[in-house]
């Protein structure tokens, strides 16, 4: 999965820096699970690959949030599950341990959400 642009703060500046993390991490997570569907060890992500892949993403470069905090509060929200079993995945040749997967509750955020900012409608 390329990384995709990073959505800049908004011209009024007025966006929720966390909310706006939630929803990208999340976007992340759901095209990760649709990109490798029926290959589990695939299609959840690792903290360490989150953090490098919205490193650039405005709240995060402007230190206004930090992936691992956001990530800690999407699991107690019910927003994303860890999945702690080890398991060997081909793309990244290697096993993997901890990853994260969005749930049913994260793609219903993640869908209002990109309602909300008119970027579906």
């Amino acid at each position: 999965m390329a990384n995709a642009p990073y959505p800049q703060v908004p011209a009024g500046g007025d966006e929720d820096p966390w909310r706006a993390t939630f929803a990208e991490i999340l976007r992340y997570l759901n095209r990760q699970e649709n990109d490798n569907e029926g290959q589990l060890a695939e299609q959840a992500m690792e903290l360490k690959e989150l953090e490098t892949r919205l490193a650039k993403f405005w709240a995060v470069s402007e230190g206004k949030v930090t992936i691992a905090r956001a990530l800690g509060l999407l699991v107690t929200n019910g927003m994303v599950q860890p999945a702690t079993n080890a398991a060997y995945s081909w793309g990244r040749q290697r096993t993997v341990e901890t990853r994260y997967q969005i749930t049913a509750a994260g793609k219903v955020f993640l869908t209002k959400f990109m309602e909300d900012s008119g970027r579906i409608a």
